[in-house]
């Protein structure tokens, strides 16, 4: 028997965001950056890197943070995790991810039950990429949600749904409503939240 997926979420094997830990750069807010590889672990919201010596360490103070970069994509601090950066402009919309992490046990005549795995870690430091081992009679699934938010006014809201977008635009609702109609904007996917945020902004639509 296979976990079934939460709603508005799907099934993937591995809690990171990246297939691998990635060439990328931490940019500091008093003006220091470094170049590492680096990934992110969204069953624990922290971003990871790996040291001269291969080691995976995650940071340690991310308020700290101004930007990441990892490849081609930007990330920033906000409210306890790290999010994407998908536009940066008068009107900015952040993606975040979230990995919930289940471990599906072998019961009774080869039936299994999946229960949550909660993680204790040392203040620093990870012995591998990996937030647990498990037993060779245990399977891992994972569950992947994503969040957008966008930001008017230096006001973040989050955005679940049409309602939710539409209430950040009142004075523009009906004229907002039309384009979504239109292009049926999907919530969960970030190419239509893209789209949907870059024609607010094209034809200067106010909250």
């Amino acid at each position: 028997m296979i976990a079934q997926p939460k709603k508005d979420s799907v099934l993937i094997t591995s809690q990171f965001l990246f297939p691998q830990f990635t060439d990328g750069k931490v940019m500091m807010k008093d003006g220091s950056a470094y170049n590492v590889k680096l990934n992110y672990d969204a069953s624990l919201d922290q971003m990871q890197f790996m040291d001269v010596n291969s080691q995976i360490l995650f940071i340690g103070e991310p308020d700290k943070v101004n930007k990441l970069e990892i490849g081609k994509r930007s990330f920033i601090y906000r409210k306890g995790y790290f999010v994407e950066v998908l536009i940066d402009g008068p009107i900015s919309l952040f993606s975040r991810v979230h990995i919930q992490k289940d471990v599906q046990k072998n019961g009774a005549y080869g039936s299994s039950t999946a229960t949550s795995s909660i993680q204790s870690l040392s203040t620093m430091k990870l012995s591998d990429g990996n937030d647990t081992k498990l037993r060779p009679s245990e399977k891992a699934i994972y569950q992947k949600e994503v969040f957008f938010f966008v930001m008017v006014n230096e006001k973040s809201k989050l955005i679940l749904n049409e309602k939710d977008l539409l209430k950040c635009f009142s004075s523009n609702k009906e004229l907002l409503k039309k384009e979504i109609d239109k292009e049926q904007t999907n919530f969960k996917s970030a190419d239509s939240m893209k789209k949907i945020v870059e024609w607010i902004i094209a034809n200067g639509i106010k909250n």
